[in-house]
């Protein structure tokens, strides 16, 4: 029935129609208000109307509504076997880790707008489909090493608004130059036992946007040289003004 509350697990109570999600979908998605008895760690119950010819096989995408629980439920995959997107966005959400996210076909990733401290480097460690992640609005100062090293789709990621990185970036260089600073300005909880890589090493694929990166460096020395140069003929132009005026003011003055 729509209305039994659960008392012991947390209850998912599911309005079910087609949604986007950014530039992936539609998906048939479960719209949920999340309701808790006295166990806040496990779904115990998925309540809602499909609509005609759909079943729960159909879901493929989970918007949380009001989300009130510092974690999600150990028991997801049990309930949503195989989810394309999840949005948890003004919610209380403070924990992840990859346990969470046993999602390969996993496309978009959204929880803005919760209270997120620390991400685990290896939280997408088993979604490789990852095309959009946003963790915009939260808490952040805290992430661990190589969390975006293995996405070879990610076409745009946003950490906008957090107290150690506000960056939105949607190319593969900008994707490669905040992977490799974030660990950098948002350090990773316990250093003592993570072991940094002492190079970074993108793979095969990234060869255009390395040699980019290397390109954009020696424009950006170039660049720099000519403006000392420029720089540098100004000031010998000013020198060459101030002595003629000596010149002139002490011809005069004979």
């Amino acid at each position: 029935a729509f209305f039994t509350l659960s008392v012991h697990g947390l209850v998912f109570r599911c309005q079910y129609s087609d949604a986007q999600f950014g530039f992936v979908g539609p998906f048939y998605t479960c719209f949920a208000h999340v309701f808790s008895g006295n166990n806040f760690t496990a779904i115990e119950e998925v309540q809602g109307n499909h609509q005609a010819n759909k079943t729960d096989d159909d879901v493929k995408a989970l918007e949380l509504l009001n989300y009130r629980f510092e974690s999600l439920p150990t028991n997801l995959k049990d309930f949503f076997a195989d989810i394309f997107a999840i949005a948890i966005s003004s919610g209380e959400l403070v924990h992840l880790s990859s346990n969470d996210l046993q999602y390969s076909n996993l496309l978009h990733f959204d929880v803005r707008g919760n209270k997120i401290v620390s991400l685990p480097g290896n939280l997408f460690s088993s979604t490789p489909a990852l095309r959009l992640m946003d963790f915009s609005e939260n808490l952040l100062q805290h992430v661990g090493f190589n969390l975006l090293t293995s996405l070879v789709n990610l076409s745009e990621a946003s950490f906008l608004s957090n107290p150690c990185v506000s960056s939105f970036v949607w190319t593969q260089n900008q994707i490669w130059e905040l992977s490799e600073q974030l660990p950098i300005i948002c350090p990773p909880i316990d250093t003592t036992t993570i072991t940094a890589p002492t190079t970074t090493e993108w793979p095969d694929h990234c060869s255009v946007r390395c040699t980019l990166g290397d390109e954009l460096d020696e424009l950006s020395n170039e660049v720099t040289n000519l403006w000392t140069h420029v720089d540098n003929r100004n000031r010998t132009t000013e020198k060459i003004e101030e002595l003629q005026a000596t010149v002139k003011y002490q011809g005069q003055a004979i």
